[in-house]
Formats: C-alpha cells, sequence, structure tokens
C-alpha cells in the first residue's frame, strides 16, 4: 500500500507477507519515502519478521532493523 502526500515528495509506504503453512510466518515494512528532486529519493525503513521453526524463516524466527537507503540517479 503506498499512500502519496504533499505533491508526492512524501510518501507512506507499507508492504506485508504471509506464510500460510503450518505455523506459519509475517513479513512486515513499513516505510517513509521522500523524494525532493526527480534524481533523488530517501527511504527510511523497518524490517520486521516472525515464523515458526515449520516456517520459511526457519531457527531465526525473529528479525527487527530499521534501515535508511540513499538513491541518485543520473
Amino acid at each position: 500500500i503506498t499512500q502519496p502526500l504533499a505533491s508526492n515528495r512524501w510518501q507512506l509506504v507499507w508492504v506485508q507477507s504471509i506464510e500460510g503453512n503450518d505455523g506459519g510466518s509475517i513479513f512486515e515494512q513499513p516505510a517513509v519515502v521522500y523524494k525532493p528532486r526527480s534524481g533523488q529519493e530517501y527511504r527510511v525503513f523497518w524490517n520486521f519478521a516472525t515464523g515458526t521453526d515449520k516456517s520459511y524463516l526457519g531457527p531465526s524466527r525473529y528479525m527487527d532493523e530499521i534501515c535508511f537507503a540513499a538513491i541518485y540517479r543520473f
């Protein structure tokens, strides 16, 4: 889901993936995107995942991280 704000310079983004096998797992990635110019983009996003021993995530079962990305296009 993407929601553009303020003349599309700011965007709120939500990505969610659910694995439906025995035990299952969930991956979520909410983000804020800022595009000051056509060739620049800055993203701050949070990766969060949970799972069980039988899920695709396997023994890790848990992930929680905040990331920043700066993208420049020429």
